[in-house]
């Protein structure tokens, strides 16, 4: 994942959360888990960055969204929340990007 392709997801994440009126903190991380870019749109709330962070970094662990694992957490999988280093929250997703 190289910068100029996260900014790129970040402008379009940030359009979607425009038009649902919506304000987010947006991470992208790379293969190896590392902070490519952020943002956080004015007027979201701090907590936002770390989960954010969290989020992207548990979707690339898991090749899953974080939505799904949250859906399992809720379901009764209490397993889930026992996972190192997982956050069951949906709003991460996993970006594959073929070189």
């Amino acid at each position: 994942m190289n910068l100029e392709t996260s900014n790129t997801l970040i402008d379009q994440a940030k359009k979607l959360a425009v038009a649902s009126h919506a304000r987010v903190a947006i991470a992208i991380v790379d293969a190896g888990g590392n902070l490519v870019s952020f943002q956080k749109m004015d007027g979201t709330q701090l907590g936002s960055i770390e989960l954010a962070i969290r989020k992207a970094k548990t979707a690339l662990s898991f090749a899953r969204p974080t939505a799904d694992m949250e859906h399992a957490l809720n379901s009764g999988n209490y397993m889930i929340s026992t996972l190192p280093n997982a956050l069951p929250a949906g709003g991460g997703y996993p970006i594959m990007v073929h070189n």
